[in-house]
C-alpha cells in the first residue's frame, strides 16, 4: 500500500447501534475485519475504539469522543483510522465534514475498508455521496419507524416489550395488520381492576 519502510500505525474503530437501525456487522465481525485489513495493507494497530449502543447521528459517543481527543493532540498515536463502513464514523454529513477536516489537519485520514474512496478528488466525491446515503438512510428509516409505532397505537396494540402488572399481551389481527394488545392475565385480574378503579397500584 507504501513504499514507507515503517508501518503505518492505525486505530480501529468499531460500532453497533441500539435502534435496531444497523443491518451492519457486530462489533465483534467488524473488529475481525478491520484487523484482517490492517495486517494484509501494512498497518500496525496501536489503538482500539468500541461503542456499542450508541447511535451514529450523535456525535457524543465516549469512545468515539476520546478516539477524536487522542487523534486531535500535538503528537497522536495513529495517523489513521480504519472503519468497517464510513457509517460506522457517523450517519451525519455535517458531523463527517467537521470531524474529518479536524483530522485532516492532523495528517489523519478516516478509511473505510469496504467502500472505495481514496484521496482523489473523485475518491472524495465518492466519500461524500455515500455519507450523504448514510444519512438519508438514518433519518428516513428513523420517520418511517415513528410512524408505524403511531399507526400501532392508534390501532390499539400495546408497543412497549412489557405489559403492565395484570394484564398480559395476545397478537390479534387488526385487518391486514397483526399487534399486540392488552388483556387481563386471569390470576392478576381481580387487583388489577381494583387498582384500575380507585386508582392504586
Amino acid at each position: 500500500m507504501t513504499d514507507r519502510q515503517t508501518p503505518i500505525t492505525a486505530a480501529v474503530y468499531a460500532r453497533v447501534s441500539s435502534d435496531r437501525q444497523d443491518v451492519d456487522l457486530s462489533v465483534a465481525a467488524q473488529l475481525r475485519a478491520l484487523r484482517d485489513y490492517a495486517e494484509r495493507n501494512g498497518f500496525v494497530i496501536v489503538r482500539q475504539y468500541v461503542d456499542e449502543a450508541e447511535s451514529g447521528r450523535v456525535a457524543d459517543r465516549p469512545q468515539f469522543r476520546r478516539m477524536i481527543d487522542e487523534g486531535s493532540r500535538p503528537s497522536s498515536p495513529f495517523e489513521v483510522i480504519l472503519v468497517w463502513k464510513f457509517s460506522r464514523f457517523t450517519r451525519k454529513r455535517e458531523h463527517a465534514v467537521a470531524f474529518k477536516s479536524m483530522l485532516r489537519k492532523k495528517g489523519i485520514r478516516v478509511v473505510s475498508i469496504t467502500e472505495h474512496a481514496d484521496d482523489t478528488p473523485t475518491g472524495k466525491l465518492m466519500e461524500a455521496i455515500i455519507e450523504s446515503v448514510d444519512e438519508f438512510y438514518s433519518e428516513n428509516l428513523a420517520q418511517e419507524v415513528l410512524r408505524g409505532m403511531r399507526e400501532s397505537a392508534s390501532r390499539g396494540f400495546w408497543m412497549p416489550t412489557l405489559a403492565p402488572y395484570g394484564y398480559k399481551k395476545v397478537h390479534v389481527q387488526d385487518g391486514v395488520k397483526k399487534g399486540p394488545k392488552l388483556e387481563l392475565d386471569p390470576p392478576a385480574a381481580p387487583r388489577a381492576k381494583r387498582g384500575s378503579r380507585y386508582g392504586t397500584g
